[in-house]
Formats: C-alpha cells, sequence, structure tokens
C-alpha cells in the first residue's frame, strides 16, 4: 500500500494547504506505527474471471462496455464491438447471447450501454442505430424506439427508463439547450426531459462537463456522477426533481477510517485534484451506491493510475468503504451475493468477493 503524505496529497495546490479534513486525517495516519486496521477498507479476492485464457467464441469479447447482472443470476455482458449481450451464470458459465450487427429487430450495432431488470428483461442504448433496443426476460427482441439523439446510458426503474444522452456543442455552434436526460415509459414512449447542460463557450469543455454516468437510483429515478471534471453524485427522483447528491472523496489510493473524512469535497478542492468517476452503480441488496473511481492517484513520472478504487457511499452520501483492485477496471456490477463484478481494461470480467468491515469478518 503506497503512503499517504502531505506532499501527494497538496499535488498542484499552491502552497501545499491541505483541506481541513485531509490534515486531520494525515496527523492520524502518521501517527500510526502498524499497518492500518482491517476495518479501515473492504478488501477484495478475485474468485473467477471470463475471457481470459483459454478464450472460448462466447468469451472473446471485443470493446465490451457494460455489465448488469439479474435477479435470477445471471450475469449480462454488453459486447460492443461484436454487437452482442452475452450471458453467464454467476459461476462464469456460458447460458446465451442476444444480438447480432445489423440494423433489423433485435439487431445492434456498437451498442454502448444496458439496463437489466430483475427479471432477465433488458434495454440498450443501441448507439449506433441511434434507439432504444428491447429484450424481453425470455431473450427474444421487443419493438425498438428510435431516438432524436445519440444515447450513451441507461438507467431504469419498474415503470421508467432513462436515458442519457451524447452531449454533441462544438465550438462552431455553441451550447446546447436540450436536457441530457430523458424519461421514458416501458413501452418506450416519451415523458419528458431532466438535467439542464452546463454551459461552456468552448466546445471540448462543454463536452467534458456534460459528459456522464447514469444508474439506477433506490428512489426510482437515476443518479448522475461526472466523467471529469467534478467528483459528484447527483440524484434525480421519478418526477425528475434533484434530490440532491454527494461528493466522492479523494484518498490519493490510501485506505481510510469510516466517518473520519469530510461528507464531501469543497469547490476548492476540485480544482486542484483531478477525480472523475468511470463508473456509478446502485446496489439494491446493500442499499449502497459503488462509485468507481477515474483518477485516483498520481506516479512519480506524473502518470494517472485509473479505476483501481471502488468507494462505497449510502443514499445520503455516507461514506461506506473503499475496496482497493488489484487491477485497473472501466465498469462494476454488485450481485445479491454481496460479490462485485469488474470489467477490466484487457477486456476480461473479474469476480471479487468482498470482505465488508460493516458485517461479519469473513468473505461474502
Amino acid at each position: 500500500m503506497r503512503t499517504l503524505t502531505p506532499a501527494r496529497l497538496a499535488g498542484d495546490n499552491p502552497g501545499g494547504a491541505l483541506p481541513l479534513g485531509l490534515s486531520v486525517l494525515i496527523a492520524v495516519l502518521s501517527g500510526c506505527q502498524s499497518p492500518a486496521p482491517e476495518y479501515w477498507a473492504l478488501e477484495a479476492a478475485e474468485s473467477l474471471a471470463v475471457g481470459v485464457e483459454p478464450v472460448r467464441d462466447e468469451t472473446a469479447f471485443f470493446r465490451p462496455t457494460a455489465l448488469g447482472v439479474d435477479g435470477q443470476n445471471s450475469l449480462y455482458v454488453l459486447d460492443s464491438g461484436n454487437d452482442r449481450i452475452q450471458v453467464f451464470d454467476l459461476d462464469g458459465q456460458f447460458k446465451a447471447s442476444l444480438g447480432r450487427s445489423g440494423a433489423g429487430p433485435g439487431d445492434l450495432s456498437a451498442p454502448e450501454d444496458m439496463w437489466v431488470d430483475a427479471d432477465g428483461s433488458l434495454i440498450v442504448a443501441d448507439t449506433g442505430n441511434r434507439r432504444l433496443a428491447f429484450y424481453g426476460a425470455d431473450g427474444e427482441p421487443g419493438v425498438s424506439t428510435p431516438l432524436e439523439f445519440v444515447p450513451v446510458g441507461l438507467a431504469g426503474s419498474p415503470d421508467r427508463v432513462y436515458v442519457l444522452r451524447l452531449p454533441t456543442a462544438a465550438m462552431l455552434f455553441g451550447p446546447e439547450t436540450e436536457p441530457l436526460v430523458y424519461a421514458f415509459n416501458r413501452s418506450g414512449m416519451p415523458i419528458d426531459g431532466a438535467v439542464e447542460p452546463t454551459p461552456h463557450p468552448t466546445g471540448i469543455v462543454y463536452f467534458l462537463a456534460n459528459t456522464h454516468r447514469i444508474a439506477a437510483d433506490v428512489s426510482s429515478g437515476f443518479a448522475l456522477a461526472d466523467v471529469h471534471v467534478k467528483g459528484r453524485v447527483r440524484r434525480y427522483g421519478s418526477d425528475l426533481v434533484e434530490l440532491g447528491g454527494f461528493g466522492v472523496l479523494y484518498k490519493a489510493n490510501a485506505l481510510a477510517p469510516l466517518d473520519w473524512l469530510p461528507r464531501h469535497v469543497d469547490e476548492e478542492s476540485v480544482q486542484r485534484i483531478a477525480r472523475p468517476i468511470l463508473d456509478l452503480r446502485w446496489d439494491p441488496y446493500l442499499s449502497l451506491f459503488w462509485v468507481l473511481a477515474g483518477y485516483v492517484d498520481r506516479e512519480a513520472d506524473g502518470t494517472w493510475v485509473q479505476g483501481v478504487e471502488v468507494h462505497r457511499y449510502s443514499a445520503d452520501g455516507d461514506y461506506r468503504g473503499t475496496v482497493p483492485l488489484p487491477i485497473p477496471a472501466l465498469r462494476i456490477a454488485p450481485t445479491p451475493d454481496g460479490s462485485l463484478w469488474a470489467l477490466d481494461r484487457e477486456g476480461a470480467v473479474r469476480r471479487y468477493r468482498i470482505r465488508d468491515p460493516e458485517g461479519a469478518a469473513t468473505w461474502r
């Protein structure tokens, strides 16, 4: 474990001043003569991998972009480069393949995201075809819904589908006025839009400031996390009204004690530390958000370490521990048994058993 030091936390901060909460944490850790207590962090142990050698056709993923788990103990891998969804049981055994390249019923073109319901039905952001693709619990394709925007993210509830669009403003055309998220009913009929874009006169900055991850929320609404610029999560109800949110803590890859850190990072700290979010998932089994951190630390040569920490938060934003992953990940999916699946940068999907500091000292 790398050491948490004032120099590494200060980063580009002029004068090296630190937020009060982090200063207190450094003082506490500096006085420790032994390794951090076990309860300070969740432990993860890899127990299974899908898509590693020997690779078969059903596990030969090409640019996979999303993971999902239903309530029937099935894992879904959105194999975007192959325009298909591969279905496995939670022991990694192949079950079925959905979709193929094309624009017809059940076909897909460069899909970016999906939402899996508890009964095994799913909705796909069929990005290349600019539509929503529906599949029933039996795997049969339903009637697709054409869209007037490019879908890049999905979240759902028992009666709603929330679709995140790609921000498309450029410096030549100026900021957009359309909302970033659109709500549909489960039949694909539009309801309304939400989340006004953050304005900026420069196209690339506008794009970065308005690029997000979307996830289901306990409110039957959705949650939105910034991929760039700010480490924050915002929550919206089914009426599309913002419920509040929380900031994601930066700990320089250190394992922090529960309840000893501030609830959020203030705006001043955000300007000093890059902290995007690679993925966000609501866990209905533990009633927690899992947040896959983007840039979490910087090496001596200035390169950033990405996707090696997963933070947990309650719906109210209370910090509930960190899972350090052994390899960088891009997407995550919690399961009913308390395990965590992670899609790594090599295109493999790995299952991690988690030892939870809030529960028994046994592996889930």
